[in-house]
């Protein structure tokens, strides 16, 4: 039995994101970023008597530090790097909204968050559309997706 050839695009994917205004962009990571976020997430889990993982210990920048390493701010043309600490100021339901589209974007995201991918919002993972948050609030609580 032949096996259909799997196809790959070397090129990273990019998700064009307006947050209150300006413009940002979602990149997904490379190798080594995906294995850095993997690596501080494996330090987070608690281990039950079992060996087995039985949930996260510590949340602190576990969603900014996702962000961090994908999200960069467009200004005058140029990407720049958006820290945690801004990040960390910015609306709870914005940074989840971003973290579950940076997570599918990079290939990090289980089944069941495809399903949900941006928070409710259209799938957008492919970089054709924008992601649209309102800093503090979010149209009908969901985040919107808006053509480019």
């Amino acid at each position: 039995m032949e096996r259909e050839a799997l196809n790959f695009v070397i090129e990273r994917e990019e998700q064009p994101v307006v947050i209150s205004g300006e413009d940002y962009v979602l990149i997904e990571l490379d190798g080594k970023k995906r294995d850095t976020y993997l690596n501080d997430l494996s330090a987070r889990l608690r281990i039950s008597p079992m060996g087995k993982p039985a949930g996260i210990k510590d949340f602190i920048n576990l969603q900014s530090g996702l962000l961090s390493m994908s999200l960069k701010k467009v200004v005058g043309g140029e990407r720049v790097a958006v820290d945690k600490k801004p990040i960390q100021a910015w609306p709870a339901s914005t940074i989840s909204g971003l973290f579950e589209a940076a997570k599918n974007l990079s290939g990090l995201g289980n089944d069941e968050d495809a399903d949900d991918a941006d928070a409710g919002a259209e799938k957008t993972t492919r970089g054709r559309e924008a992601f649209v948050v309102y800093a503090g609030r979010s149209p009908s609580h969901e985040c919107a997706t808006m053509p480019t």
